[in-house]
């Protein structure tokens, strides 16, 4: 479940940038069937997080715009579609500049040369909710699957 959560989140980060509603979006991913319920609420549930967050942080930090250029070796360590991907999801704004140098980071630490999406996914989902992200006191994403809200 964790590694479709970027999926669904990359989904939904695309159809706002069609200007569509969030209703609408829940609605389309709903109706489609291509994720569950368990899936998409998580992934709502961190997209809202982190834009109660990054909107307090705008408040008090300056953001910054650019991007560093990937060398050539380091794109031929990635591959091209994983480099593509990331940035995707970089142009997206579903991760910024410090989150894609911690991805890259931790791709350098896998021993196998090539890595798949799917480790991408979970680099991603995981660098998104690290726990000194600063996420909200309450926060979903810090309840485990079986706790219950009353």
């Amino acid at each position: 479940m964790t590694s479709k959560i970027v999926e669904v989140l990359a989904k939904i980060l695309e159809s706002l940038n069609k200007d569509l509603s969030l209703d609408e979006i829940g609605k389309k991913l709903s109706k489609s069937k291509e994720f569950d319920d368990k899936t998409l609420n998580a992934a709502f549930a961190l997209l809202y997080d982190k834009l109660i967050h990054r909107r307090t942080e705008k408040l008090f930090l300056k953001e910054t715009k650019s991007i560093r250029h990937l060398s050539q070796e380091e794109i031929d360590v990635l591959g091209t579609d994983n480099y593509n991907y990331l940035l995707h999801l970089y142009n997206l704004g579903l991760i910024d500049s410090d989150h894609l140098e911690r991805i890259l980071y931790q791709i350098t630490l896998f021993p196998e040369l090539k890595v798949s999406k799917t480790e991408i996914n979970w680099i991603v989902i995981l660098s998104l909710t690290e726990s000194n992200s600063n996420l909200l006191p309450g926060s979903r994403i810090l309840l485990n699957s079986s706790d219950t809200v009353n």
